[in-house]
């Protein structure tokens, strides 16, 4: 079955948190991470970095454990895959691993190199 296009936010409330998860555990979602690079004449360049997830299926009490342990209140489906978080999956498919956390790194240095700046 196929999910509907949504975007899930950060939950803000362990509720909120254990309803994401449990629309998410079982099924694969794709996270997007956009940055954008202002230069000082006022172009901008932009990157994307995909990720596909597939997450494994977990009954409530696996959700509610999950967390209480991690309270991932503040993260976008619920998940702090930086922590305790990789145990919910089976298989992440990507590019940028930093993209998943937050800011997609291996996308800004190139941004960064084809907007001149010496990079490593």
């Amino acid at each position: 079955m196929k999910m509907p296009c949504a975007i899930l936010g950060k939950p803000g409330s362990r509720d909120a948190a254990a309803a994401q998860l449990t629309r998410l555990a079982g099924r694969t979602h794709r996270l997007y991470t956009a940055v954008a690079l202002r230069h000082p004449d006022g172009r901008v360049a932009e990157g994307m970095s995909v990720h596909t997830l597939r997450m494994r299926p977990l009954d409530g009490a696996a959700i509610q454990r999950y967390v209480a342990r991690d309270e991932p209140l503040d993260c976008a489906g619920a998940y702090k895959i930086e922590a305790g978080g990789i145990a919910l999956f089976d298989a992440i498919e990507g590019d940028d691993f930093t993209a998943i956390t937050g800011l997609p790194l291996l996308t800004v240095v190139r941004l960064l190199a084809a907007a001149g700046f010496v990079v490593p």
